[in-house]
């Protein structure tokens, strides 16, 4: 299943993703893709409780085609 999200800018990193969510609370954080299905879900945080500041090769959004860049 595909989904469109128009007007949404690609996110360059997790830390700047919508989709990216602290799973927990904010003195112990642990952020999830909120994209990934449930068995999936994978866990965003570096060594410093943050997001990661970059996108990795895993993350499931894609440009739909024909959009802007």
């Amino acid at each position: 299943m595909t989904i469109l999200i128009h007007d949404m800018e690609m996110p360059t990193s997790c830390d700047k993703c919508r989709f990216c969510v602290n799973g927990f609370t904010d003195d112990a954080p642990m952020y999830e893709c909120a994209v990934q299905s449930y068995e999936n879900v994978s866990v965003l945080v570096e060594s410093g409780g943050k997001p990661f500041d970059f996108r990795p090769v895993w993350c499931p959004l894609e440009e739909a085609e024909g959009s802007k860049t």
